[in-house]
């Protein structure tokens, strides 16, 4: 509740009618926010590379929001590091345009709230928990309406993790408040419901690279592929190896058929 009231609060200083720039803006914020310790040297490079891309671009970076939580091994798992989730708030003075940006996964712990599977409800939305509760909420709690002062659009974006919470800002700020505000994800996890999804396809745009995984790994998607898998495993029980490939087919198109009925 405290976190839907800053929310709010935030809100009222946006513009009616936002618009993100036709330039790759969003993606370089998106980049941008992967300055930490945990995402590596890699990334720490080419954040720096997208900072100065934004600072070409005419954006200066106006607000950042972190919240501590406290050891956790990096992304591939090898290092323990300090776990921070992080938003920038990038505006360029010239024409008040602004970019709200989530830092993705960079430690185990995102990770796990990325595969979490329990839902809440949470501002009247049927949410994935662990990203609403875990990642979205504490930010939001840091932002205030002095923050967004300046602006006059917004956009909002992020990668992987950061899109989910992106597009839950979004979502809140559109259907819930009514602030004409637009959403870039890349390769963004399903976060919401599908009957919210939907509605969010004038507002959101979603970049998926080729068969990237995540962006589809909804829990509908998920429950079809463990049945797919366990007639895949009867078969391989019960029939030879040659019978047992020949009747995948057949175990995919049932699959495929259930799908209407699975929630």
């Amino acid at each position: 509740a405290a976190a839907q009231a800053t929310l709010l609060q935030a809100s009222r200083g946006f513009a009616a009618a936002a618009s993100e720039p036709k330039d790759l803006s969003a993606a370089w914020a998106s980049l941008a926010a992967y300055d930490s310790k945990a995402a590596g040297a890699f990334l720490n490079g080419e954040a720096a590379k997208a900072k100065a891309e934004l600072g070409a671009a005419g954006y200066a970076l106006a607000r950042e929001y972190v919240v501590d939580h406290g050891k956790s091994l990096n992304f591939d798992g090898t290092v323990e590091v300090d776990s921070f989730d992080a938003a920038n708030l990038w505006l360029r003075e010239a024409d008040g345009r602004a970019i709200l940006a989530f830092r993705g996964s960079d430690t185990q712990k995102n990770l796990a709230n990325v595969r979490s599977t329990e839902t809440c409800s949470m501002y009247g939305h049927r949410l994935q928990a662990a990203v609403a509760e875990g990642e979205f909420a504490p930010l939001v709690a840091l932002m205030s309406a002095g923050d967004f002062s300046g602006c006059r659009v917004l956009a909002v974006t992020g990668h992987s993790l950061g899109a989910g919470t992106a597009c839950l800002l979004a979502v809140l700020l559109r259907e819930d408040i009514g602030i004409d505000v637009v959403a870039f994800g890349f390769a963004t996890p399903p976060v919401i419901g599908k009957d919210a999804a939907l509605r969010c396809k004038p507002y959101i745009l979603s970049v998926v690279h080729h068969t990237d995984v995540i962006p589809r790994a909804s829990l509908r998607n998920l429950l079809l592929l463990s049945r797919l898998m366990d007639a895949v495993l009867q078969l391989r029980q019960n029939q030879d190896e040659e019978t047992a490939r020949e009747g995948v087919v057949d175990a995919v198109k049932q699959v495929v058929s259930s799908a209407h009925e699975t929630p």
